[in-house]
């Protein structure tokens, strides 16, 4: 049987800021319409209506209208906010966060070495070390919870993981509390088993802010050349990762056996 409804903007698939959108407009024009004929204003918001349910807009182009000039602290309070990617998560420290410190300070410690003039490479005893943390820790949940709360000061009954699956992302919870999150699993075990290493070899680690590990550690992700999570090889491709309200296109290391992202750089 025939169906008037499309699937790509209604059901599962529908866009609520869109949809919120164009309920708005229809509103507001059929108001407009409502001062020459109120017989004509109540169709037109009748078909508006019956539009947005079966169709999921009104106004054509309204999946790029709302991508272009919708704020993001509006789409994210219809959940449709787009991912950070690392180099945005750090731009957003730069304003405290010294980039050129941290290189010194994994330089300092033994994580990196450089190679030539312009490039840096991990050293070989570091490497070593992070995946024996990456191994141990990868396959047994108990021991990353254990790990994480250790990282954070909570009881390890308290930690619980979220898969996200629509994005593919991995997200931290204790308690009842959403705590962060990681554009995957793989990126989750590079940074717990990266704390563990990097404590052994930093007297200072665990006096550093939450804020400044984390830009140590998403910084020391894109050494890696094999997934944490499977040991596949990590592919860089220029990806677009989008949805009807943003879109992204960026560099983003992908495992080429799991699929998990380690990290994207806009």
């Amino acid at each position: 049987m025939y169906s008037f409804r499309s699937d790509v903007h209604t059901g599962e698939n529908r866009c609520w800021p869109c949809t919120v959108t164009n309920v708005v407009l229809a509103g507001v024009l059929a108001g407009v319409l409502y001062v020459f004929s109120p017989l004509l204003a109540a169709a037109f918001f009748g078909v508006g209506m019956l539009l947005i349910a079966f169709v999921g807009y009104l106004v054509p182009g309204t999946p790029y209208l709302t991508r272009r000039f919708f704020p993001k602290r509006v789409l994210a309070w219809f959940g449709k906010a787009p991912p950070d990617t690392p180099v945005q998560a750090t731009q957003d420290l730069e304003a405290d966060h010294d980039l050129d410190a941290d290189v010194d300070r994994l330089i300092t410690v033994g994580a990196l070495s450089e190679a030539d003039e312009d490039a840096l490479a991990i050293t070989p005893s570091f490497e070593e070390r992070w995946w024996e943390h990456i191994r141990a820790l990868r396959d047994d949940e108990r021991a990353q919870r254990e790990t994480f709360a250790g990282i954070v000061g909570v009881d390890p009954d308290e930690v619980h993981f979220e898969p996200v699956e629509e994005t593919g992302a991995f997200a931290v919870r204790v308690g009842k509390n959403d705590v962060s999150q990681w554009m995957s699993q793989a990126a989750f075990v590079a940074d717990l088993a990266a704390t563990e290493a990097l404590s052994a070899i930093d007297p200072d680690w665990n006096t550093l802010s939450l804020q400044d590990q984390h830009g140590l550690l998403m910084g020391l992700r894109q050494f890696l050349t094999r997934c944490p999570r499977c040991e596949g090889p990590l592919v860089e491709a220029n990806e677009a990762t989008e949805s009807c309200c943003w879109s992204i296109r960026a560099i983003t290391s992908r495992c080429d056996d799991c699929g998990d992202r380690l990290y994207v750089v806009a």
